[in-house]
This record gives structure tokens, sequence and C-alpha cells, in this order.
């Protein structure tokens, strides 16, 4: 038997939807020690799912156990990362599932090769390497020969910063795999709005972490965030979905050190450096969900 224990994702934007330069995307993301993904599994002659998530679980076993050509899998969930909110619910559970199974059966395969031949990675490869390293990373985008995007650097995450989760209570679920394929398909960036979020990730946002200016990557985060809403504006209704805009808000008026919206959200989150401020922040959102994690330096667990 195998556990794995997987954490979860913020995305904190494309850096270049334009595409003028012959490629798209490349993404920034950012591993969490919760929620997460945890799972005991086994060898088994049919597939089996127990614990928390049955139905959307099977069907990922089920890919999995097609893709390999297994015999079949004994999954009990301990833990799942909600679906569709914003925060890598799908790469972290396959790819742990699939990992393992991997190791079971005697595949050993490696992380890129199970994410390309189950389908992750499409735009986005931050889930991934996030899966394999934690901390924070960014990936090069794609072209039309690339299986999955590059890794292009990873950076240890200070211990001390503190990520606030938030979403509003009512809130509607992000988009699926077949809506955000549609989107994209007919997404129109401004090459321009591109240059400047990659001079933030690479003259602040990076520099600033690697030398523990959190106050500085905090800022440079929010920008970058809002340069993406602007991408989706049409979609969304404006910069951020509907509800996560006062969120925002209120974390920075409380003294976040930055704050955006994970993905297609529900989620957002907000970046404190002290237990005052994560006090003050999660005060400010009284009436919404609320949790706050670490950053996680280290990638999944599978033992």
């Amino acid at each position: 038997m195998i556990v794995v224990k997987t954490g979860s994702r913020i995305h904190l934007g494309f850096i270049d939807l334009s595409g003028d330069l012959g490629r798209m995307y490349g993404s920034i993301g950012l591993y969490l020690e919760r929620p997460s993904f945890e799972a005991l599994i086994r060898e088994f002659d049919d597939i089996v799912i127990e614990g928390e998530g049955r139905s959307w679980i099977q069907n990922i076993v089920r890919k999995v156990v097609n893709e390999l050509n297994l015999k079949g899998l004994w999954v009990k969930t301990l833990s799942a990362i909600p679906r569709h909110v914003g925060l890598g619910s799908g790469t972290q559970t396959i790819l742990g599932i699939a990992l393992a199974a991997s190791k079971l059966y005697g595949l050993d395969l490696r992380v890129e090769e199970l994410a390309h031949r189950l389908g992750r990675g499409k735009r986005s490869g931050a889930g991934i390497w996030l899966f394999k390293y934690g901390g924070l990373v960014v990936d090069g985008g794609k072209d039309h020969r690339t299986k999955i995007p590059p890794l292009l650097t990873r950076i240890h995450v200070p211990d001390g910063l503190r990520v606030i989760l938030a979403s509003p209570r009512d809130a509607s679920k992000g988009f699926n795999e077949e809506v955000e394929d549609r989107i994209f398909e007919n997404i129109k960036a401004d090459s321009r709005l591109s240059e400047r979020a990659s001079r933030i990730v690479l003259m602040k946002l990076l520099p600033s972490l690697i030398e523990g200016d959190l106050k500085g990557f905090g800022e440079a985060v929010t920008e970058l965030d809002r340069i993406n809403g602007s991408f989706f504006e049409e979609i969304q209704s404006g910069t951020y979905r509907r509800g996560c805009e006062v969120i925002v808000e209120k974390m920075l008026d409380a003294g976040a050190l930055g704050a955006g919206q994970s993905s297609w959200g529900p989620t957002v989150y907000g970046f404190a450096d002290s237990h005052e401020v994560v006090e003050e922040i999660m005060k400010s959102l009284k009436g919404f969900w609320v949790t706050v994690s670490k950053p996680r330096n280290m990638g999944a667990e599978i033992r």
C-alpha cells in the first residue's frame, strides 16, 4: 500500500496571452500545505473508491487505470482539495494517484510523462512542477511543439509567509476544462499588457521573493493579477469574478502584502508575514469562507 499526499496551488497569473512571440501562456504558481489531497492506494483487481469525493475521484482513477493499462486500484481518500475553486484539484489529484499507481505496478514513470499522457499542462505547467518540487514555480509556456510547459525557475518561499484563502459562501464554482478551452480559443490580449506582466515577474516578483522582500513580492503579485483580470473582463464581468473584488479590497485594507484571485476563483488569496496581520485579515472577512495555509516547499509525498 502507498500513501500519497499533495499540496494545493494558487495560480498567480499568466505572463503572455498575446502569443506574438510564438509562445503562449507562461504561468506562475505557489504551492500550499492545505487544502491537501491525501489517500491510501493499493493494487486491486477492480476499481474501488472509498472516502471523500468518491464520484469524481472514481472518474480520475478510471482514467489512470485505462491510460496505464492497469488491472485496477483501490483508493481510500482521506482528504480532498475542493473542485473548481482555483486550487488546482485536478492536476494534484490525478498526478498523486497516477504516480502512486506507477510505483505500485513497477512502471516508475516520471511525473512529466504521466502529466502529458493524462492531459495535464495544456496551458499552465505550474501545477505539474509544484507537484514535483513545491515552492514557487514559473513555466515557459507553450508553442506547437511543447508537450508540457518547461520549468524556468523554482524558488523557495520564506517559511514565515502566510497565505489567507477566502471566498464568498454563495460563490459558484470556477469553469471546467471544456469551458476553459472555448474561452482560450477566443482570447485576444494586448501584447503591451504581456510586456508589462513580463517586466513585473522578472524585475520585481522573482527578485523580491529571492531577497525576502515580501512587501515587494506582494505588490508584484497584486499588479500581475489585475493585468490577468483585464484579459478576462468580458467573461468575468470585471477584473475579478462577482464577489471576489470585495475580498481582495478587504484583505489589502487589513494590511495584506498582496492579494488576488486564483485562476477562475472563487478563491481569493492574500499574503501576510505576521500573526497580527493574519488576525486583522480574518476579522475583516467575517461572513466569508476563510482559512490560512503555509507555503509548501516540497513536492508531493509518495511513501
